[in-house]
């Protein structure tokens, strides 16, 4: 994963298990996303036995978007891929030129993974951020990690960082803000993991979704910041850039109506390439951090800027003062009134007409 430019958002679409098992519709999906400009597609890794016990009840968005299951364990094993299935997408997705990005669920997972020589970012999901048991496999030496925070608190964050990093980097205060203790240790992490904000529901609904937050997670954590997105519609996954997101990551899918978990909170194709296009946007509304004479400006400057000119006639070797200068626009650019001072105290080697332009 990469970044063209530093404004530029990073825009990942989620297919997780919207392909149904089917890998004739992942692949469909992948062309979609490429097709409506997403960075990457991102696909869901993990052994159900690994994952889940029989006993796992359904989450309540599991509960009201799909009918078929009892459990958990049933609900996943019908979606989960194996090996050969993962190995065929990332094969895709080399030949479509869309980088492809796996989400993974247990240590069995994260071996599958090694040993395809999978380069890209592994994202942690939500869920997975107190799994000791995974996060003490991962090494920001060969790993490089993109992190969900939803259902979690900054304390959480905290010990999940300084797990994966084998060392306390970060140490949480009093008041809730987050320490950086390790600060030789940021100019690596910045480039091996990111942090999503995201809030665990599907769909999340907008009194939730709390987008300030990722501002102050970058204030905290020093890391590039992203938003995983979802809530219904494409307005938060927008938002979330003005707020300072760098990465979207957002579920798409053929039909909302398909059975699953998933495809209730996902866009479909149409509403996915609006969303990127108003993100473009956005990214050139925000421009960058650099305030300077924008091109547009310059032909506004000598119309609108004011220049020093005599406020009255003045003859040659009077001195200049505030009571006969003044700044006024006009028809060419002249002297900065911010440099008065070059010019009081001295003579004038000629005669000034009212509102003539002063040079020394």
């Amino acid at each position: 994963m990469k970044f063209k430019s530093q404004n530029r958002v990073y825009i990942i679409a989620e297919i997780g298990v919207n392909h149904n098992g089917k890998i004739s519709i992942a692949k469909k999906l992948i062309d979609k996303a490429k097709k409506v400009g997403a960075d990457a597609v991102k696909f869901q890794l993990y052994s159900t036995k690994d994952t889940v016990t029989k006993y796992s009840y359904l989450a309540p968005y599991q509960k009201r978007n799909t009918k078929l299951f009892d459990n958990q364990y049933d609900l996943l094993l019908k979606y989960e891929i194996k090996k050969n299935f993962i190995l065929n997408l990332k094969q895709y997705c080399k030949k479509k030129k869309i980088d492809f990005l796996v989400s993974v669920f247990d240590t069995k997972s994260l071996k599958i993974l090694e040993k395809l020589k999978y380069k890209n970012f592994i994202k942690i999901p939500s869920g997975e951020i107190i799994n000791s048991f995974l996060l003490k496999s991962l090494n920001i030496n060969k790993h490089k990690l993109i992190i969900s925070t939803g259902m979690s608190n900054n304390d959480e964050i905290v010990n999940c960082l300084n797990l994966i990093c084998k060392k306390k980097v970060y140490k949480l205060k009093k008041d809730n803000s987050v320490q950086l203790l390790e600060k030789k240790m940021i100019k690596k992490l910045k480039n091996k993991i990111f942090l999503l904000h995201c809030v665990t529901d599907y769909s999340a609904k907008k009194e939730f979704l709390n987008l300030n937050i990722i501002h102050k997670m970058s204030e905290n954590f020093k890391l590039v910041i992203g938003f995983s997105d979802h809530s219904s519609g494409i307005n938060a996954s927008v938002g979330s850039v003005y707020a300072g997101a760098k990465i979207i990551e957002k579920h798409i899918t053929l039909d909302k109506k398909s059975e699953g978990p998933d495809h209730l909170a996902s866009s479909v194709p149409k509403e996915f390439k609006i969303m990127v296009e108003r993100i473009r946007e956005a990214e050139l509304i925000l421009g960058n951090n650099i305030k300077k004479i924008q091109t547009c400006e310059i032909k506004n400057k000598i119309a609108v800027r004011k220049s020093i000119v005599a406020k009255k006639n003045i003859n040659i070797n009077n001195y200049f003062t505030w009571n006969n200068l003044t700044s006024k626009r006009t028809k060419k650019e002249g002297l900065n009134p911010m440099k008065i001072k070059q010019l009081l105290n001295k003579k004038a080697k000629k005669n000034f007409l009212k509102d003539e332009l002063i040079f020394l």
